[in-house]
């Protein structure tokens, strides 16, 4: 699963709610809220089921994140052992021993990881600050992007030259080709956004409004998907309007 479209509650708890049930973000694993599940001798509801599950088959959410690559985690190998010391337990003086590294060294890692908790809060903070009240210059950051980054950070004047270079016409809308600059195809598929009126779209529907637009519709498809404009449901038959 992309991680860039989970919130961060499902990744801290390491499943995502749906209607009708949860869904592992690690794995294919899903539940009903419709069942009951027995497991050895014991009856769970799908709540209590994903629970166990990440417990028997991912040993528990804290390890997969510690898992991750540093690229998603942000985490060296060092601090990745030194909190799974601390989960365990384990007391600095026998940290220190394990890591080969003296004591007061354990003590300062402890505090630069707080200081990294901090400051990913005041990240987080900025981050919705930024989307919820842009520069009245600046286009607005729709609320599900993914991996919000300078790619999103766009001027009305980007969206001029966007409407000048990229499209044949914008009434019909018919697209000339797709942007290779992401900044410029974010903008492209927000003003297709703007022309889809309904919340939710069967797989040929959506096909039958792109495919007059641009005839590579099945890019233009996966990318509102990818940049955070409509979601999918897990069977990929209906696809939903995020903005």
């Amino acid at each position: 699963m992309d991680f860039s479209t989970l919130t961060y509650s499902e990744i801290k708890h390491g499943y995502v709610e749906t209607k009708t049930g949860y869904q592992c973000i690690y794995c294919e694993f899903s539940t009903s809220k419709d069942e009951i599940y027995p497991y050895e001798n014991k009856f769970y509801t799908a709540l209590g089921m994903m629970k166990l599950h990440l417990q028997v088959a991912h040993r528990s959410n804290l390890d997969m994140l510690l898992d991750l690559p540093k690229k998603d985690s942000g985490l060296s190998a060092h601090q990745v052992e030194l909190i799974r010391l601390l989960h365990e337990g384990y007391a600095d003086q026998d940290i220190a021993q394990r890591l080969g590294i003296k004591e007061s060294t354990v003590r300062y890692q402890r505090f630069t990881l707080k200081e990294k908790e901090k400051q990913c809060k005041i990240y987080l903070a900025v981050m919705e600050n930024l989307r919820q009240k842009p520069d009245s210059n600046f286009l607005a950051i729709h609320s599900t992007a993914r991996q919000v980054d300078e790619r999103y950070i766009a001027t009305k004047e980007d969206e001029e030259k966007v409407k000048q270079d990229f499209f044949l016409s914008l009434d019909p809308l018919k697209l000339k080709s797709i942007p290779r600059k992401e900044k410029y195809k974010i903008i492209v598929l927000r003003i297709l956004c703007e022309t889809l009126t309904q919340k939710n779209y069967t797989e040929k529907q959506l096909n039958d409004i792109l495919q007059p637009v641009y005839e590579d519709f099945a890019s233009l498809r996966r990318c509102l998907i990818e940049y955070g404009f409509f979601s999918r449901d897990f069977s990929g038959q209906t696809y939903t309007k995020l903005i």
